[in-house]
């Protein structure tokens, strides 16, 4: 059995030849925009130097995704174009799990503006499904799975990233997979929901929603607003606009704004405790900065303690910069950085 495998996906390109699970050729080399350029190129330049023609090889293993939407379809147009000409039989593996080959691994890939693909495996075998997470996502999976190794894009977690032979995962695990009926059927896997955002949904603040907004305030801050001072924005000040985040229909979260002349402040930003660390308050401060380039805003500032250092990380991974401090700005007498981040267009 000859077997072409291939993976145009993220940032290498791999072209190996196999025969009865001996790798007689391959090639890993990184570098993205190389994918569509050189992937029937490289695989050509294989072929010749082991004497081998395409028509000589009974199947073709490539990466399915999630990755780059252009380079996951250099394979998969290769592969479809085999089938169909040659009769060469396809299988997929999972790019995350290209990562992971057999090792029991949480794999990560990057996603941009943030966030990861994310999948969990042990020998193979789906542990957590593919998923799009938030950076900030990730600390409660490797606590949970602490005794996984952590494989793929880790200089996004800060952990420095080891090149794997994954011409060899690849090869492995596609002895796991079923070979596709329908190729022609086949698409590549785009992962476009965050976890976070199923069952979840933005609008604007009601004073029906003020008792719970008023719990959470209490709980969370040193200093809470009480109703009358909802009350007060919502319906007095013109400027304001107040937005509740809610999962299965429970108020988990909530962000104020104020929008003042070219720029937007944010005048609060707040999730129930037993749900932060799982990206609600990415996706109320992805929420606001979406809001303030639609009004063409150009910069949305906030202030923040000094002393609230997960805030502030939080603020920084979106890009604001602390630009002076307020001496004494909460009524504790604790100081506030002012934070802003400026916006394109």
């Amino acid at each position: 059995m000859k077997t072409i495998v291939m993976d145009s996906a993220n940032k290498y390109l791999v072209v190996a030849l196999y025969e009865d699970q001996k790798c007689l050729a391959s090639l890993q080399e990184e570098g993205n925009r190389k994918q569509s350029e050189y992937a029937i190129v490289y695989l050509q330049k294989l072929l010749q130097e082991n004497y081998l023609k395409m028509s000589d090889f009974d199947e073709m293993v490539i990466t399915i995704g999630p990755g780059s939407y252009t380079g996951v379809r250099v394979a998969l147009t290769i592969a479809k174009t085999l089938n169909a000409t040659m009769n060469i039989k396809v299988k997929t593996v999972s790019s995350l799990k290209a990562m992971a080959g057999m090792k029991k691994a949480i794999s990560i890939l990057d996603a941009r503006s943030h966030k990861l693909f994310l999948g969990i495996y042990n020998e193979g075998k789906v542990i957590v499904d593919d998923c799009l997470i938030n950076i900030d996502e990730f600390e409660n999976y490797q606590k949970q799975y602490s005794d996984y190794e952590i494989v793929g894009d880790t200089h996004l977690v800060g952990i420095p990233e080891k090149e794997v032979d994954l011409a060899n995962h690849i090869y492995t695990l596609s002895t796991l997979e079923k070979e596709i009926e329908n190729v022609d059927g086949l698409v590549p896997r785009y992962i476009k929901e965050v976890e976070a955002k199923k069952n979840m949904s933005i609008r604007e603040m009601k004073v029906d929603d003020l008792k719970r907004i008023v719990e959470l305030e209490k709980d969370l801050f040193l200093s809470p607003w009480n109703e009358e001072d909802f009350i007060h924005e919502l319906k007095e000040n013109p400027m304001a606009g107040y937005y509740i985040l809610e999962k299965e229909n429970q108020i988990i979260g909530y962000i104020g704004l104020w929008f003042l002349g070219d720029q937007c402040q944010i005048t609060t930003i707040a999730t129930d405790r037993h749900f932060q660390g799982q990206g609600y308050a990415s996706q109320l401060m992805e929420y606001a900065l979406e809001k303030s380039e639609e009004l063409h805003y150009q910069n949305v500032n906030l202030e923040v303690r000094v002393s609230n250092v997960k805030a502030i990380a939080l603020y920084q991974k979106f890009g604001f910069k602390n630009v002076a401090v307020r001496k004494r700005y909460y009524s504790n007498g604790e100081d506030a950085y002012l934070m802003i981040k400026e916006l394109e267009g």
